[in-house]
């Protein structure tokens, strides 16, 4: 009849070992987690700033517009596109930050993101939203056909709703790279504990093989000493050959 397999008095070590890989297990899951969220970080640390140079362009092609009196129709046309499509860039990125999708990241490569979940964070993108509705829906005014002192106007109400946005994209880009720095700590810390159990573990199993050869070295002893107390005091001749029929170094003391 067979048995179930046992680890019997070695459970403890299995157990301890089995509990080091685990440990060993869960560091490694720890930094794909940290590898994962600093690279999502970087990205929306990257688009954050990346609002802001845009904003700036806005501002700056607006500017251009109200100030080019020599620009020819065709020039000033052409540079309407541009704001319209640097507008179109802005306003897009807002509504990833809101509820996630993909908008132009890094040397103009499609990224894919999720929303921004961070309670303040929301409060920035609404209120940014709020802002910015009214300075898209002027620019695509803009690109139609109005009259000069109109196209003037309009260029001055673009300019005059910038610079709140300019206000809410600087909090946004500071909040995310606070949250991105507290993140990070966060499972660095949650690493270095991961790490410390681990080591504690090694030591314990360390500390239980020592014990435990110790332990076996004294039962050896101990079998060996009194081995030697029945064959010094055993009046019987009782020794051992080996197989080219030598007398083993265990033998009682009457045959000396």
């Amino acid at each position: 009849m067979t048995t179930g397999f046992s680890f019997g008095k070695y459970r403890t070590l299995a157990l301890a070992i089995a509990l080091f890989i685990l440990l060993q297990g869960g560091v490694f899951v720890i930094d794909n987690i940290i590898s994962r969220q600093l690279r999502d970080d970087a990205v929306y640390e990257r688009l954050a700033s990346r609002q802001f140079a845009v904003h700036l362009q806005v501002i700056g092609d607006s500017i251009l517009l109200l100030k080019g009196d020599t620009l020819t129709p065709s020039a000033r046309a052409e540079r309407v596109k541009l704001l319209e499509r640097t507008a179109s860039q802005f306003g897009r990125t807002l509504e990833v930050f809101t509820s996630g999708g993909s908008t132009v990241g890094k040397r103009d490569i499609e990224v894919q993101v999720a929303a921004l979940s961070h309670p303040r964070a929301q409060e920035i993108l609404r209120n940014a939203n709020l802002q910015w509705v009214p300075v898209a829906t002027t620019i695509s005014q803009l690109a139609g056909s109005v009259e000069e002192t109109q196209f003037v106007e309009l260029t001055q109400r673009t300019l005059a709703a910038l610079p709140p946005l300019r206000k809410q994209m600087t909090e946004l880009a500071i909040l995310m790279d606070e949250a991105a720095a507290e993140r990070a700590a966060l499972l660095q810390l949650a690493k270095v504990a991961a790490l410390s159990l681990a080591a504690i573990n090694f030591l314990a199993i360390l500390f239980y093989l020592v014990v435990y050869l110790r332990r076996s070295d004294q039962a050896l002893e101990r079998a060996q000493k009194e081995t030697a107390d029945i064959l010094r005091t055993t009046q019987e001749g009782l020794f051992l050959l080996d197989p080219e029929y030598h007398i083993g170094t265990q033998h009682s003391r009457v045959l000396e």
